[in-house]
């Protein structure tokens, strides 16, 4: 990725280049030779103004001043083309030969840059001044030219590289971050994500992170389904298991009555599958609007029938025939399940749940006779499944009250246990 990101750069900035420096060279070719044309016929002009009529005419002898450079020539030559003095060929050369006064004629051959700069008297050629440089000069200077342009190109390429890999280094790095979180997700290990300053990749960063969080959530709460579901349906299966060994060892003469303790179990069962995974997948309804002391009765009844056959109790208080509360009765009776079952497989005495209304919840508690508790502080604290005593039955029951919007405690331990379970109203 990297890679591509830079040779990417570099080709964009030496087309770049390409476009801009053909034709500042060609425009730089054009001013070195118009430069050199200039100065040619500067000193042509001032070598014509110095030489005086009777030296041009022939009859004094004609002294030139030294050229400013090596390759630089400058002649002077007759009316008819015959050279008088200074460096240059024998005779003028053709294409200078039709040279008016008071005109300055420019030419070049292969070899040569020519400048010619006629002296004349009232209106006659007299004499022509010519002034040359050599085109290896001129090519010399050119080519130093496009030198400079070709290593100001290639420090300007270079820079454009080192630009390039630094910003394939910035934008790679949060990149790298994000492959790297993506990687992540459903692993159950997260991989944070440090802001990079580039609004697109924060928002990307946030997103993955949302979802990162939103998967393992739903991953916890499936796996918590499964130790859920086994420890709440031990229970039910249990009983349903006891009525069919009574049944086959002491069989009743109305068969049908332990058929329907049977799919009573069954739908217990059920039940108890439904709200777990309601539960699990967070889509419990807490909007509906439930009688209290019909969920209540409904789930003390297969307790109370089984205390009484252990010799124990069950009693309950302050039901009243109008006790609505907005909350699943799913998650109350599955509440009222955890406690009622603790209470019958590690307390002794009289069960009693008792209910009552207060000005903005409604309390209902499950209290038994002892022994209490040894860690009170752990006692909502999930442990494994195949842990004994309070663990992932209690952890479950606060879960559920807590998506009701209500709260679940232990109000008393020492000697007796009593859970408390407010429900707003």
């Amino acid at each position: 990725m990297r890679r591509r990101i830079v040779t990417f750069a570099i080709l964009i900035v030496a087309l770049a280049l390409v476009i801009l420096a053909v034709p500042f060279g060609s425009d730089i070719r054009s001013r070195i030779r118009a430069d050199e044309r200039s100065k040619l016929a500067r000193l042509a002009a001032v070598t014509a103004a110095d030489i005086s009529v009777e030296a041009s005419a022939g009859t004094d002898r004609i002294e030139l001043a030294a050229t400013p450079g090596s390759s630089t020539r400058i002649a002077v030559y007759s009316a008819g083309g015959q050279r008088l003095a200074g460096s240059g060929p024998l005779h003028l050369d053709t294409a200078l030969g039709a040279i008016l006064p008071g005109s300055v004629k420019e030419g070049s051959n292969a070899a040569e840059l020519i400048v010619a700069v006629p002296i004349s008297v009232e209106e006659k050629l007299i004499a022509v001044v010519r002034a040359s440089e050599d085109s290896e000069t001129l090519t010399t200077r050119i080519r130093a030219a496009w030198t400079r342009i070709a290593l100001a190109s290639l420090a300007a390429l270079l820079v454009a590289t080192g630009l390039a890999v630094a910003l394939s280094n910035r934008l790679l790095r949060p990149l790298q971050q994000l492959k790297q979180a993506a990687e992540s997700i459903g692993t159950g290990v997260t991989v944070p994500v440090i802001p990079s300053g580039l609004p697109e990749f924060d928002a990307i960063a946030r997103a993955l992170t949302l979802s990162h969080r939103r998967v393992e959530d739903s991953m916890s709460r499936e796996r918590a389904f499964s130790a859920d579901v086994s420890h709440q349906l031990r229970t039910p299966i249990t009983g349903l298991r006891l009525t069919l060994d009574n049944e086959l060892e002491h069989p009743r003469a109305d068969p049908q009555k332990a058929l329907h303790e049977a799919l009573r179990d069954v739908d217990h069962l059920e039940s108890t599958v439904e709200g777990l995974l309601a539960l699990a997948r967070d889509t419990m309804d807490r909007r509906s609007l439930i009688d209290l002391d019909h969920t209540i009765t409904a789930r003390t009844l297969p307790w109370r029938t089984k205390l009484v056959a252990n010799g124990r109790e069950l009693m309950t208080r302050g039901l009243s025939t109008a006790l609505p509360v907005r909350a699943s009765a799913q998650a109350v009776g599955e509440i009222l399940d955890v406690l009622l079952s603790n209470a019958s497989t590690h307390a002794r005495g009289v069960v009693t749940v008792e209910v009552e209304r207060r000005p903005v919840v409604i309390s209902v508690r499950v209290s038994d006779a002892g022994p209490g508790l040894d860690d009170p502080l752990a006692v909502f604290q999930r442990r494994d499944s195949d842990s004994r005593g309070t663990g992932i039955g209690l952890a479950l029951a606060l879960r559920l009250a807590e998506a009701e919007g209500g709260t679940l405690t232990l109000v008393h331990h020492q000697g007796f246990c009593t859970f408390e379970l407010l429900l707003p109203v």
